[in-house]
């Protein structure tokens, strides 16, 4: 397996109040709406499975699967981390939103 590290870390200053800002990002069915590439999101319990689009690149369609365990702490953060026992996926990310 191919494997890559990126990480990005930014700030934003939003007009929407921290109530409908984590409404938004705890929201499955809302989500896919807002983000390019990501269809849909499906939930059992903690674990989030994210199903991107396959996207034409390079003559080929890429897409993948991965399963993500989600920690809520609301109002102020959201951390999520590939989950360990799914080691047939490709895919996973780590990160978090500190609101």
């Amino acid at each position: 397996m191919t494997r890559f590290t990126a990480s990005n870390q930014s700030a934003a200053t939003l007009k929407s109040s921290r109530k409908d800002v984590w409404a938004a990002l705890t929201d499955p069915t809302l989500l896919p709406k807002l983000t390019p590439y990501l269809q849909r999101i499906d939930v059992d319990g903690d674990r989030w499975t994210w199903n991107v689009t396959k996207v034409p690149l390079l003559g080929r369609s890429i897409g993948t699967t991965f399963t993500e365990v989600m920690t809520f702490e609301e109002p102020d953060r959201i951390s999520f981390t590939h989950d360990k026992e799914r080691s047939d996926e490709n895919s996973g990310v780590e990160g978090e939103y500190i609101l």
